[in-house]
Order: structure tokens, then C-alpha cells, then sequence
């Protein structure tokens, strides 16, 4: 079972299906204007299904859940889902989590980031997987869509609220992670420890994704 290998294949299944959807906007309905209630859930799921359903398509030997039950609520009064998970002979090995977002990141890493992405490490990865996929739906200005990504890895090494211990810089992995470059999709990936050895090390994969909308 290599889940290197698997993993990498993933990420660029996911890269693949992201760029094609963000490549089309009025087809796939992705933008703010296409919702006339502007209500942020809803955009998020749809962009979530959308990636996740495009993945399914591509993907032969993984699968992706949407709502996938796992981990605790906020209040740890009840069981939550993570916004997707991905099996491989029907085995969970990668939990996943998306926001949308407009901001800069400009002096840190944005707060409702930060909450996501606790919800993902703490609250959702009751089973300690050793990778996590985490989604970030761009809505700001779209001029500043590279700029927000740069303070996002800027900030993200010094970031003392998630919970974890960050284990080197986080690295810009989107060349090697595309087939086809895209300005609009960008890749990272940092590597984490819940202690303070190597036993529990953990990766995110953080898709950062322009779904401005364009002038």
C-alpha cells in the first residue's frame, strides 16, 4: 500500500478538477453573483461538491465522501462531518475542510481561517490521519488573489493559535503538484506533530483557489 504515492496522485486529481471548474465559472455556477441569497454555506457546498463530484469522475481507485461524519461538534455535544473524505479500498486515509474567503491575511493568518482549520486537525481528526486536505475559496479582490496567498504562507510558520507544532516551512508545492500550471490554483504543504517527537507527524495540503470574480 503506498500511500506516498497515492497521496500524490490525489493532490493532483483534486489540483486537475479545481482548475477546470475555476476555468469555467458560468457553467459550473461558482461565482457570488450566481447566488442570489449570497449565502456563504451554500456557495461552499457547491463548490465542494462540484471539486469532489469532477474528482470522482477522474479518480478509479480513490472515492470521495461528502459530509463525511467524523470527530465532535465545537460543543463535543454532537458528531460532525468533515466537508469531505477520501478512501482508497475503502479505507479513510484523508479528511478534508473548505471555507470561503476574501480577506489578505495581511499581519496573519486570518482569524475564521484559523477556526477551520482547528476544526479539521482537532475536532475532525479524532483518528489521527496523517494527511488533511484543507480548501480555500478566494471571493476577494482578484488583483490580489496571489497577494492573499503569499501572507497566507508568510504568516502561516508563525501562527501560534492551531494547536499543533508547525515542523518546517510551509512549502509552495504548486508546480510539482500540476500537470498544467495555473495562476488560479495554488498548493502548499506543511507538516505538523500533535507532540513533540516524530509519532504523531502529520501533513495539510492547502489548496488555495481564485474564485474572485473577474473585472
Amino acid at each position: 500500500f503506498d500511500l506516498k504515492g497515492k497521496i500524490e496522485k490525489i493532490i493532483n486529481l483534486i489540483s486537475k478538477s479545481c482548475i477546470e471548474i475555476i476555468a469555467d465559472p458560468e457553467l459550473y455556477k461558482t461565482l457570488k453573483k450566481h447566488f442570489i441569497d449570497q449565502h456563504d454555506k451554500q456557495r461552499e457546498n457547491h463548490r465542494t461538491w462540484l471539486i469532489t463530484n469532477k474528482f470522482n469522475d477522474k479518480a478509479h481507485e480513490f472515492s470521495i465522501e461528502n459530509q463525511h461524519p467524523t470527530g465532535q461538534s465545537e460543543t463535543k455535544n454532537s458528531i460532525r462531518t468533515s466537508d469531505f473524505a477520501i478512501l482508497a479500498n475503502n479505507k479513510k486515509i484523508i479528511i478534508g475542510e473548505a471555507l470561503n474567503f476574501s480577506g489578505q491575511n495581511s499581519n496573519s493568518v486570518d482569524q475564521k481561517i484559523i477556526k477551520h482549520l482547528q476544526k479539521l486537525t482537532v475536532n475532525y481528526n479524532q483518528s489521527k490521519l496523517d494527511n488533511l486536505i484543507f480548501l480555500t475559496y478566494y471571493e476577494g479582490n482578484s488583483e490580489k488573489f496571489y497577494e492573499s496567498y503569499e501572507n497566507y504562507l508568510k504568516h502561516f510558520d508563525n501562527c501560534t493559535q492551531l494547536g499543533f507544532k508547525c515542523k518546517n516551512m510551509i512549502d509552495d508545492m504548486t508546480s510539482a503538484a500540476q500537470e498544467v500550471n495555473s495562476a488560479s490554483v495554488k498548493i502548499a504543504k506543511s507538516i505538523h506533530s500533535y507532540s513533540n517527537n516524530s509519532e504523531n507527524e502529520f501533513s495539510i495540503y492547502h489548496f488555495y483557489l481564485d474564485f474572485s470574480e473577474k473585472k
